[in-house]
């Protein structure tokens, strides 16, 4: 079987890294690209997504390679609009389209967004605004590579473990326990779930899954509001 390569955008940590174990896991060429190296990446390439000459980066170190999976896994730290729409959307639709010819046949491109696009919580107008454009971008392009043959697919996880926020579930215990009551299996996503489905959607299993948005929240999302009132009062 031929061997995929695969790029990370922010695969440096968080669900980022889960995906790059889990890919190389798979047998993957792991291609890392952020602003901080990662040392199980087969490759790192630097670069930060605000400089105005990314893009030239990206394709000099990249050339024509071949690209079987492309995952856009960012996120943005600050709280400049602008800023937010340049790495969590206007990078991805600027990266996707340079690299049209190097997207093989078939390949697979997956966005991290959130399933808090659904609903409204405690972040940003930018937040909401970003993930939201991240999703619909999946669609878009779903159509519009239809030419190319590529799969474009968005993942909607809800809150979850992962290794930097573990520290903060082991204080926080009465919210951790919370949020196992309230959850129909029982249990907190972790990054690790993601990591699963980003391989099942860049795998040849899922060949005709295409501009779809999968949540991964264990069915929370279903829960109506006399349910809520009456079980977890």
């Amino acid at each position: 079987m031929k061997r995929k390569k695969s790029i990370i955008i922010g695969g440096s940590k968080g669900n980022g890294l889960e995906i790059l174990k889990e890919l190389k896991m798979r047998g993957d060429y792991v291609i890392n690209v952020s602003r901080g190296k990662n040392n199980k990446a087969h490759k790192n390439i630097t670069l930060d997504l605000l400089d105005k000459k990314f893009l030239n980066i990206l394709m000099s170190k990249l050339g024509k390679t071949k690209i079987d999976c492309l995952i856009f896994s960012q996120r943005y730290r600050g709280k400049k609009f602008e800023e937010e729409m340049q790495v969590m959307v206007n990078s991805c639709k600027d990266i996707i389209n340079k690299l049209r010819n190097n997207l093989s046949e078939y390949s697979s491109v997956v966005f991290l967004s959130t399933v808090a696009i659904k609903s409204i919580a405690d972040q940003e107008a930018n937040y909401y605004i970003a993930q939201s454009s991240r999703d619909i971008l999946a669609k878009y392009f779903a159509i519009k590579f239809n030419k190319n043959r590529v799969r474009f697919n968005s993942i909607l996880p809800t809150k979850m473990i992962k290794k930097e926020n573990n520290n903060f579930f082991n204080k926080n215990k009465k919210k951790k326990n919370l949020l196992i009551k309230i959850n129909p299996l029982k249990k907190i996503p972790t990054s690790k779930d993601t990591a699963k489905l980003v391989g099942f959607l860049t795998s040849n299993d899922s060949r005709m899954i295409n501009g779809e948005s999968i949540k991964i929240d264990g069915g929370l999302n279903l829960y109506g509001q006399e349910e809520l009132l009456t079980n977890f009062k």
